[in-house]
């Protein structure tokens, strides 16, 4: 990544992209996100391993996968380009956690709800990786 003062000019941009060489303005905010408590954790599979989440989750078919754009903060950590997979590993509380927090807030319906339907672990979902359209480039 390089921090510029003005704008980027075209041939800079494209030189860049060769190179694998992002240019960020000088008064974006940069904050490593992974840091803070509410991002999961998220890392690009290998090859071997997107085939065979492609091939398990979405019957061979990429596009049948959710969607994440290249533009996506984790992403651009990452260095994900379009076509990789990304795994998202979120923490899921125990059950006596979110009815203790939770429980008296929503009233007893919630919390018998919480009783039966709350798994305690690791949620794990993919996303591929896309190229996000002209409009939503910032």
């Amino acid at each position: 990544m390089v921090a510029t003062i003005g704008k980027v000019t075209p041939q800079a941009e494209e030189i860049g992209k060769e190179h694998n060489v992002e240019f960020i303005h000088k008064g974006a905010p940069l904050v490593y996100i992974f840091d803070h408590w509410l991002v999961p954790e998220h890392r690009v599979l290998s090859p071997e391993e997107a085939k065979e989440v492609i091939d398990k989750y979405a019957g061979g078919n990429p596009e049948l996968l959710p969607k994440i754009l290249v533009t996506d903060p984790a992403v651009r950590i990452l260095r994900a380009k379009p076509g990789d997979v990304i795994e998202i590993r979120r923490r899921v509380p125990p059950k006596e956690e979110l009815i203790k927090k939770y429980g008296k807030k929503f009233g007893m319906q919630a919390y018998e709800i919480l009783k039966m339907l709350t798994p305690a672990g690791e949620e794990v979902s993919y996303r591929i990786v896309i190229e996000a359209p002209e409009e939503y480039l910032y």
